[in-house]
């Protein structure tokens, strides 16, 4: 572990940079409220959605109901946006992980 105030070259400068963004990454993964089972059966709503409209019609509901259904496909597109923010921060750590461990066989 370097000193405080030492300076860092090559090497040493990139496995602590990958250390500080895999941290960032495990941080960021542990924060969402929610399981990522949750948000895979809910982002799972918007695909069956989407199966089922018809761009086609003009038809527009009215009352509570349409209302029920907007609400439910935002939280099935926020659903699917905390997934994909999920596999791109797992996909993040394994490369920094991987790239870290080989940096610090050299």
């Amino acid at each position: 572990e370097p000193k405080v105030g030492a300076r860092l070259g090559g090497l040493e400068a990139e496995v602590l940079g990958r250390g500080l963004i895999l941290d960032s990454c495990k941080r960021l993964q542990n924060g969402y409220k929610g399981s990522l089972e949750d948000d895979r059966e809910l982002s799972s709503i918007l695909a069956a959605d989407s199966g089922k409209s018809n761009p086609g019609s003009k038809k527009k509901r009215k009352g509570r109901r349409g209302n029920g259904d907007k609400m439910k496909q935002r939280a099935a597109a926020a659903a699917f946006v905390r997934l994909k923010e999920r596999q791109i921060l797992a996909r993040t750590t394994s490369i920094m992980y991987n790239e870290q461990r080989e940096l610090k066989r050299q």
